[in-house]
This record gives structure tokens, C-alpha cells and sequence, in this order.
């Protein structure tokens, strides 16, 4: 298998001179007014003599047909054929005549395959119309290419005498034109527009001129990006507005791009691709979107010499925003005002299965971009009682949550979690004073109450002076000062204990100890008297 490594650097140079602003999605909107070129049409002049053009469109509407469905509606700039085009040979019905006829041939002759594809079939009914004369109902049945009515052409151009119901013919020669609207009055007469923005009605059986219309499918457009002199290798096509002019390029079902695997080699993404179409004007393209499936940009990484090959690509050095998402595809390039045909896309994307692991919710998955940084937390997974979120295990590998997560294949990450820390014990009494041989109770609570071992411990620096019990019950015994402190995991609380002398008791005990003494004496010289 032949492969072909694709350098991306000379984009990466270019990149960095671009603001990431200047690939803002609406920047490059197509507007009403605009322009878009699309197909390509012979005329014939007779004695020998034809012109070859591609076709220039005017938008009419750049969000919706022109039966309200989503899509593009288009208008022939120009006159298509600016004579030899009659109408019917007898009545101005707009189904079955030679205008309809024409309209088919032309949609057969003026369009690849793919063009055709994306020229939708739409029906509309429209009533009667006072617009400078009467205009008979005109229905379109499943119909792709088609002539405007009179109404349309109010709603769209303007009324009688609007500038832009006058058309030219490519060569610049004045030209009139037939609506598919029939007239009220006569019913052997269509609805004409003639030089100097006016609207009459004709004959049919004479021969006038073709501005046909159509729509765009909106789910057939890859991307819309501007006409003329076409980006080379390694060139961004930021698809800002400049002068309005745009060519289409359109998905191609029956193109095949299959990416086979994804690798990291340091920080560059490494792809393995097959099933490319080969030939004459045929590349490899990148598409880049935002967080909200915007089109950012499109470069051009290489000409396809093989169906099958590498390329190699760095994310981070493209500078593209947080969470875009990138995507391969093959294009054949149809020239400077002509469409160009693509692959559907290939996400360069990884998915990433998220498990809540022992604790609760429910598992699910995320797509990212290989090699991207990602941040990931837990949201809607349930820690088990006395635990919380600690990070995540990935395929048997524990990630470290100071470094940035990087993936660049599928993988499937589940929830570890830690036991919840003792961080604060909260006291009543921050000190004692007691009576000698007198009791107290200390009140403590471990925080968070959701630890998982809140359990107390207890103990005093000096028992003779104090003791303390698994209660938290203090008990003074001989004068002095002790410390008792209360512990929970790594947190601990330290109570000063004063237990002050007592006159009346110290006298007593010294008696009583006396007294004990005496009696030891006592004791021990009985033992030693001889018999």
C-alpha cells in the first residue's frame, strides 16, 4: 500500500496569523442578493456559433424555498437562452407546455449528478394575482426547475418597474423574459417581462427568453464557500463574505473516505485513511466547527496520489477554539465558478464512555477531538454514601488529575471515588476548669456530617490530672493542668483542663496519707518483733 505523509505545517504558519474571529460563521452567511455560481450551460447562436458559461444564481432567499421549506432559492441571473423559447403552440397553461418541457431539459443538460441531487422537487399552489394585469392560478407539481410566476416575482423582485426585473443575457444584450403565469383575460397569453422593468403579456407561440428559477437543498450542501480564484495547498478559505460570490460544495454519497485509525505520536495526531477517490483535482480537506456546528474554516491539506495513505496533524498547534471539532474529507475541486463534489464527512473524533463505576447513574458518551484537551467531571453519577468523585480509571489505568487528559482512541473511563476526609471538628467548650474529683461532658461533631468515619477519639495528656472516656466525659482527679483532645481521621481539637487545689481536701489527703504511712510503719515493725 502506497502512503503519502502530509505536512501541515505551511497551514500552521498561516494560522497564526489569522484571529480566530475572522472564522466566524456568520461572517460568511450567503445573503439575499448574493450570488451563487452553479452548473453550466451551452447556448447555440446558430451559423456555427455558442457560448459556454458557467451559471451565475441570484439568492432570492437564503433561508427558505419558495414554498417555505428550508433551503435556497435561486434565480438565473442572466437570461439563459434569450430567444428561441416559446411558451406553448396554443394556451398559456403552465403544465405540459414547451416552457415546462424546457425547464427538464435544461435540468438534465446544465447539472452534474450531484447538482441534480441537490436541486429539490417542490409543489406550490398559488391563487390569482392583481399584479398590472390578472394572472390565472399556476401550480407547481414536483417540479426542480421552474419559471417564476407573477407572484413570485412581487414577492421576490418588487413590483412593476423594480430594477431587477430586467435581464441581460451574458453578453450584456437586453432580453425578455416569460413568467409561468398565464393571463386572466386571454388564455392564449403568458405573463412576459420586458426591458425597461416592465411586465405584459404575450402570445405564447412567440419565442422570448429563459430566466429559470430553482431551490437549493440545504442537507446536500457540505459547505458554501466564495467563488473565484480557488485556495492552494496549505491556503485557508476562512469563508469570509468578500463580494457576495459563492459556489457550493456539495456531498457525494457515492465518494467513499474511511478513517482507519487515529494515533498519538507526542502531540501530533497520526491518520490512516483509505477508500479516497483518485484523479485529476482530487484532495484531502479539513473541516473545522465550532461548539455550535458552525463551519470555521476549510484547508486543503494535499492532493490524493493514493486511496490509501497517512497524514499527520497537530491540534494544538492550530489554535482553534475550545471544543471545535474536526473533520476529513476528499474533495474533487470543480474550478474557480464551479461546484466542487466531496466525500461525506469523517469525524477525526474519539468516543469516550463514562461510567459512574460503584456509585450510581447512568453510563454515557462523549465525542471528542483526538489529541484535544478535555476536562471531564462527573456530572449526573451519584457517589456512594462517605465518598465524592476522585477522578477516573481508564481501561485499568488510574489518569492523574494534575496532568491534561489527552485520548486518542476509544475509551472507556469509570468513576473512582474517595472516602470523604474529616476537615473540622466543632467543640462546645473550647476549655475546662473542674473541681477536683468532678465531672463535665464535651459535646463534638465531626464536619462534614457525610464523612465516612466520623468516629470521635479521645484521650487526655495527663490522666492523673484528667481523664476522658470514649463519651467525651472529662473526669478531674489531683490539681494540675491537662490537654484533652479529640480526633476524627486528620482533624483534631486540643481543650486546656484546669483542675485547681482544693485547701480542705488537701488536708485531708494528707492526713489520709499520713495516716496510711503510719500504718505501713506499723505493719512492717509487728513483722520484725521476735517471738
Amino acid at each position: 500500500m502506497k502512503k503519502r505523509l502530509c505536512s501541515l505545517l505551511l497551514i500552521l504558519l498561516i494560522l497564526s496569523l489569522f484571529p480566530t474571529s475572522a472564522f466566524a460563521a456568520d461572517s460568511g452567511a450567503v445573503q439575499a442578493g448574493d450570488h451563487i455560481y452553479l452548473g453550466e450551460y451551452t447556448e447555440n447562436y446558430g451559423i456555427g456559433q455558442s457560448t459556454t458559461n458557467p451559471i451565475c444564481w441570484l439568492v432570492l432567499d437564503a433561508d427558505k424555498r419558495n414554498d417555505g421549506e428550508p433551503g435556497i432559492f435561486l434565480l438565473s441571473q442572466y437570461v439563459i437562452q434569450r430567444s428561441g423559447v416559446p411558451f406553448d403552440e396554443a394556451l398559456a397553461d403552465w403544465q405540459g407546455s414547451l416552457a415546462q418541457q424546457w425547464c427538464t431539459d435544461f435540468l438534465a443538460s446544465a447539472f452534474s449528478a450531484a447538482e441534480q441531487a441537490a436541486i429539490p422537487a417542490v409543489s406550490k399552489h398559488e391563487d390569482e394575482l392583481d399584479y398590472a394585469l390578472y394572472w390565472r392560478k399556476v401550480d407547481l407539481i414536483d417540479e426542480r426547475v421552474f419559471f417564476l410566476s407573477a407572484w413570485e416575482a412581487k414577492d421576490y423582485i418588487g413590483p412593476e418597474g423594480s430594477e431587477g426585473l430586467t435581464a441581460y443575457a451574458v453578453d450584456g444584450t437586453g432580453a425578455y423574459w416569460w413568467f409561468r403565469s398565464g393571463s386572466f383575460i386571454h388564455p392564449d397569453w403568458t405573463g412576459l417581462v420586458l426591458q425597461g422593468n416592465d411586465i405584459h403579456d404575450s402570445l405564447v407561440y412567440q419565442n422570448w427568453g429563459a430566466r429559470p428559477a430553482m431551490n437549493i437543498d440545504p442537507d446536500k450542501i457540505l459547505l458554501i464557500v466564495p467563488a473565484g480564484e480557488q485556495p492552494g495547498l496549505g491556503v485557508l478559505d476562512d469563508n469570509h463574505r468578500r463580494d457576495g460570490n459563492w459556489k457550493l460544495i456539495l456531498t457525494d454519497e457515492t465518494r467513499q473516505l474511511s478513517l482507519d485509525s487515529v494515533s498519538m505520536e507526542g502531540d501530533a495526531l497520526q491518520l490512516s485513511y483509505s477508500g479516497v477517490t483518485v484523479g485529476e483535482d482530487e484532495y484531502l480537506s479539513l473541516l473545522v466547527r465550532d461548539t455550535e456546528g458552525r463551519d470555521l474554516y476549510r484547508a486543503r491539506l494535499c492532493r490524493v496520489e493514493s486511496a490509501n495513505g497517512e497524514l499527520s496533524l497537530e491540534p494544538d498547534n492550530l489554535g482553534l477554539p475550545e471544543g471545535c471539532s474536526l473533520y476529513l474529507f476528499s474533495e474533487h475541486e470543480g474550478g474557480d465558478y464551479y461546484s466542487n463534489t466531496a466525500s461525506p464527512l469523517c469525524p477525526i473524533a474519539c468516543e469516550l464512555r463514562l461510567e459512574p463505576g460503584e456509585g450510581g447513574g447512568e453510563a454515557f458518551t462523549l465525542s471528542v477531538t483526538p489529541g484535544s484537551q478535555v476536562e471531564l467531571d462527573a456530572p449526573g453519577f451519584t457517589a456512594p454514601a462517605g465518598k465524592q468523585f476522585a477522578g477516573w480509571d481508564a481501561d485499568g489505568t488510574l489518569l492523574d488529575p494534575a496532568q491534561p487528559l489527552r485520548f486518542a482512541r476509544d475509551t472507556v473511563l469509570t468513576a473512582v471515588y474517595e472516602d470523604i476526609p474529616v476537615t473540622e471538628i466543632r467543640v462546645e467548650q473550647d476549655s475546662l476548669r473542674l473541681s477536683m474529683f468532678s465531672h463535665t461532658q464535651l459535646n463534638a461533631v465531626a464536619l462534614p456530617a457525610d464523612a465516612a468515619d466520623p468516629t470521635l477519639h479521645w484521650s487526655s495528656s495527663k490522666s492523673l490530672v484528667a481523664r476522658v472516656d470514649d463519651t467525651g466525659t472529662v473526669h478531674a482527679f489531683l490539681p494540675g493542668s491537662a490537654v484533652i483532645t479529640v480526633a476524627a481521621g486528620e482533624a483534631n481539637v486540643q481543650i486546656p483542663v484546669t483542675v485547681p487545689g482544693n485547701a480542705v481536701l488537701l488536708i485531708l489527703a494528707a492526713a489520709l496519707i499520713l495516716l496510711l504511712i503510719l500504718l505501713l510503719i506499723l505493719l512492717r515493725h509487728r513483722r520484725r518483733k521476735p517471738e
